[in-house]
């Protein structure tokens, strides 16, 4: 048929050819450039995804190193000033507790009785540690009151026990120690956290250590909450 059609109906016919055969290879290409697209775009944000959660992981633990280290400058600076009193120690770490609210715990520990002189004196007393020691435990219950407890008895420069590295990564070493992730039980919840250190110094003698913990569960679940492109994960 298409033999015996009129020259303009070929032409017509033909050109209607070309073309559909155009469109078909046009929209071919303009649907494999759409995908190509896309695939950039979501790569595009996953990175940017990844980067702004990794900033905000850091900006978390840049937070715990810096309190933990302010934290033993301020002790390091009362026992120079010759401020020994013991509460008044306590209470700067429980400030810092309460101020901070990243922190989930502050502690501070001074060894070999070298705060006040006191420790044979208090042995016994609840307020202090089994042999009197100065180890106060401040942390945030999850109602975000916080609660104290002394730190029980430590193996000190025992650095093979991974979990007092909280404590003997920063006395051993005389620098700031962040120990690896670890989980614990809190209110029948379990959680994981970093523990953060820096060593209390009288003069050039490391005299004890001080700290606080950040919980990594929060981080975990806003990490778990982002959705990249609404369909993706972290």
């Amino acid at each position: 048929m298409f033999r015996s059609a009129k020259v303009t109906t070929k032409l017509i016919g033909a050109s209607a050819a070309t073309l559909t055969a155009a469109l078909v290879v046009g929209i071919s290409f303009i649907a494999w450039e759409a995908s190509r697209i896309t695939g950039d775009l979501a790569r595009s944000e996953a990175e940017a995804v990844a980067r702004e959660q990794a900033q905000f992981v850091q900006r978390g633990l840049e937070n715990g190193l810096k309190a933990s280290q302010t934290l033993a400058s301020s002790l390091t600076g009362m026992k120079k000033a010759g401020v020994i009193d013991r509460e008044a120690w306590s209470s700067v770490v429980e400030n810092l507790t309460l101020t901070n609210k990243d922190l989930a715990g502050t502690w501070g520990v001074v060894v070999g009785d070298k705060l006040d002189g006191r420790d044979a004196e208090l042995k016994g007393n609840e307020r202090w540690a089994v042999g009197g020691q100065w180890q106060p435990y401040y942390f945030r219950k999850p109602d975000g009151t916080l609660a104290y407890r002394p730190i029980e008895e430590i193996s000190v420069g025992d650095m093979s026990d991974a979990g007092e590295l909280w404590f003997n990564g920063a006395y051993v070493s005389g620098k700031d120690y962040m120990t690896e992730p670890y989980s614990w039980d809190a209110d029948g919840k379990t959680v994981t956290g970093v523990s953060f250190s820096s060593p209390i110094r009288d003069g050039a003698t490391v005299i004890g250590v001080a700290g606080g913990d950040i919980l990594l569960t929060p981080l975990s679940d806003v990490l778990g909450n982002q959705r990249p492109l609404d369909t993706g994960s972290v």
